[in-house]
């Protein structure tokens, strides 16, 4: 048996050694940066089924990152399998918040449906471009909808706006956010103060057939508080805002830290600032200094984010960009340091840094996931989310790793 073992972990280092090899050789004939190549999950630990990283930290909060991995694929549902699990795995007599952009796969309409006639309360909040009942057919938010009764609601269903908090007609309810007082986890354990964020929906295109993330805590009541407070109530009860501003760190308005996860999170609309510009902000640059963004749109309206990755790059940072869509002055700011974007089918929402961050001495490991693209609707128009998980090397390690499958698998050159 051990032999067996050994000559089993020997062929999966000849494996990953070939495959390294072969992006290495692709990525020295791209016009693109060097970034190394393709990692194996063996020096990971990153499991290839899913790929799913999971970590405890000292405060007993349990860490699980599930992603859709599209290296030669064309649909993952690694994503919705989980999300599906978590929900099954739902305790009659629990909760479980949900927030919905759109949906379109059955296998969470139903299980959230199955979850509420067993017994477990089931609250949703739903994005009103969902709502249209008057073109005689009913879709997988309306069925939800339906089944769900008082324990659903419709995003601003009063006025013509599709957000919960924010008031511009022109807005989204654009968070992906599912919240469990007691479920599983990925190994069978039942577990309290259950969290779930990341880029992905309940659809096609927007979850299988397209790179995207999900981040899981368990374990976590102040950061399961916090998302349940000051982001799922004002979305429940459609909180509006003076000049639609929500983002206020100084009152905690849709904000917070929560110590024993090391997360916070960020919520817009926001008025008077940029939330990624702020993010990048605190990065102290230097040769030490990486930066990775992966991004569904990077837009000119958010020019100022892409001139802060443009300075921290001629100040020493490494900077990779993979974007689905771009335009032409972010893309020439980044071009002007030597930042050569790729592109990728990504749904993808984030930016991971490893380097000295706010003054630290040494380097940190920080991701940077949620909705929020890098658009004038996400900072103005849009109920979106975004969370930080610090210093935490094994979920920082999957996105890594996630984002280097991207890198190394583009599609073309911005």
């Amino acid at each position: 048996m051990k032999k067996e073992m050994n000559q089993r972990s020997a062929s999966r280092r000849r494996v990953a050694a070939a495959v390294m090899g072969m992006w290495a050789l692709l990525a020295l004939q791209s016009c693109g940066p060097v970034d190394g190549a393709l990692e194996s999950e063996e020096s990971t630990g990153v499991a290839r089924s899913g790929v799913m990283a999971t970590y405890t930290n000292a405060s007993g909060v349990r860490f699980e990152a599930v992603f859709s991995n599209l290296t030669g694929v064309t649909v993952d549902d690694s994503i919705h399998n989980h999300i599906a699990r978590l929900i099954n795995d739902t305790p009659a007599g629990e909760q479980i918040r949900v927030t919905l952009t759109s949906m379109t796969v059955n296998l969470i309409r139903d299980a959230l449906v199955n979850a509420k006639n067993r017994g477990v309360t089931v609250y949703v909040v739903g994005n009103g471009e969902g709502n249209t009942p008057s073109d005689g057919t009913e879709n997988d938010m309306e069925y939800v909808a339906r089944n769900l009764g008082s324990t659903f609601r419709w995003c601003n269903a009063s006025d013509t706006a599709s957000p919960c908090v924010s008031t511009n007609v022109n807005g989204i309810m654009h968070m992906k956010l599912y919240l469990f007082t007691k479920t599983k986890d990925s190994s069978g354990v039942l577990r309290s103060w259950v969290s779930v964020f990341g880029s992905s929906n309940p659809t096609g295109a927007g979850g299988s057939t397209m790179w995207n993330n999900m981040v899981t805590t368990y374990n976590a009541q102040g950061l399961y508080d916090l998302f349940h407070l000051r982001i799922f109530s004002p979305l429940w009860s459609q909180t509006h805002y003076a000049n639609n501003d929500w983002y206020d760190s100084a009152s905690g308005r849709g904000y917070g830290v929560d110590a024993a996860s090391d997360a916070t999170i960020y919520a817009s609309v926001d008025q008077d600032t940029d939330l990624w510009f702020n993010r990048l902000d605190g990065v102290d640059a230097g040769t030490d200094c990486e930066i990775r963004v992966a991004m569904l749109m990077f837009y000119d309206e958010r020019i100022e984010v892409a001139n802060k990755l443009r300075d921290l790059k001629r100040a020493g940072c490494q900077v990779y960009v993979v974007a689905d869509g771009m335009e032409p002055n972010a893309i020439s700011s980044l071009k002007s340091a030597s930042i050569a974007p790729r592109k990728n089918n990504t749904h993808d929402k984030f930016i991971i840094i490893n380097a000295r961050y706010g003054g630290s001495a040494g380097r940190r490991q920080i991701v940077f996931t949620g909705s929020h693209n890098l658009t004038y609707s996400a900072k103005w128009q849009n109920d979106e989310l975004i969370v930080k998980v610090a210093d935490n090397a094994p979920i920082y390690d999957a996105f890594k790793l996630h984002f280097d499958r991207m890198w190394n698998s583009y599609t073309g050159l911005w």
